[in-house]
C-alpha cells in the first residue's frame, strides 16, 4: 500500500468516482473490493433467466447520471464504452396474482396505470411529479451535496428562502418519505412556539 497516494476501501460509484478524480489530478490510487465485481449497486447481473440481464439497484442509475460527477466524467466514460440506453418502460412489477403493473416515462400514462389498480391513486401520483418537478434544484441538490458542509449550508438557506419554515418542514418530510414524519412536519411548521412543536414532535 505505501506504492499508493490513495487508498480507497470498496469499489461503489462514490469511490469510483473518487478514484477517478484523484487519478486525474496524477495520484496513484488503489481501489479495494471484497466482492467479484466492481460497482457496489451500479451493476447488472441475470437475476432470472439466462440471458435476462437486470440493473442491480437500478435507482442508482438515473442518480449518477444526473450528478456532477458524471457531468465531469461521463465523456471519458463512452470513450472507454459506457453507453445508457433508455426506454419508454424502465421498471415493472409482478404482483402475486400474476398481474403486473409498470411505470413508463409519461406521467399522464403512469397515473392511468396507478389508477387501473388502485381507484383513487392517479391524481395524488400527478401532484407527486409536480410538486418534484417545481422543487427538482432542491431534491437534487439534497441527493448531491454533503448536507454537512459549506454547500449544504447554502443548499439549506437556499431552500429557506424559496420555502418558508413551514414548506420547508414539509419537504424534509417528504425528501424523508415518512407518512408520520410528514405529518408532524405539518403540526410543527403551524405550531406557535419552540415548546409546542417539542410536544407535537413526541406525537404518533
Amino acid at each position: 500500500m505505501a506504492d499508493y497516494d490513495a487508498v480507497l476501501v470498496g469499489s461503489g460509484i462514490n469511490s469510483l468516482a473518487c478514484a477517478a478524480f484523484l487519478a486525474r489530478a496524477g495520484w496513484r490510487v488503489a481501489v479495494l473490493e471484497r466482492e467479484l465485481e466492481l460497482g457496489g449497486a451500479v451493476r447488472t447481473a441475470e437475476l432470472t433467466e439466462p440471458g435476462f440481464h437486470h440493473d442491480v439497484f437500478s435507482a442508482w442509475h438515473p442518480l449518477w447520471v444526473g450528478g456532477p460527477a458524471h457531468a465531469e466524467l461521463g465523456a471519458a466514460l463512452a470513450e472507454r464504452g459506457l453507453e445508457y440506453l433508455n426506454t419508454e418502460h424502465p421498471t415493472g412489477t409482478l404482483l402475486p396474482d400474476g398481474t403486473s403493473a409498470f411505470l413508463t416515462t409519461n406521467t399522464d400514462v403512469n397515473a392511468a396505470e396507478l389508477e387501473r389498480h388502485a381507484a383513487g391513486d392517479g391524481a395524488p401520483w400527478r401532484e407527486t411529479i409536480a410538486a418534484i418537478g417545481a422543487q427538482a434544484e432542491l431534491v437534487f441538490g439534497v441527493l448531491g451535496t454533503e448536507l454537512w458542509s459549506r454547500s449544504g449550508l447554502s443548499l439549506g438557506a437556499k431552500a429557506y428562502r424559496r420555502l418558508g419554515r413551514r414548506r420547508l418542514a414539509e419537504f424534509g418530510a417528504e425528501i424523508a418519505g415518512s407518512p408520520r414524519r410528514r405529518r408532524a412536519a405539518r403540526r410543527c411548521a403551524r405550531a406557535p412556539d419552540s415548546r409546542s412543536r417539542r410536544r407535537l414532535r413526541d406525537r404518533p
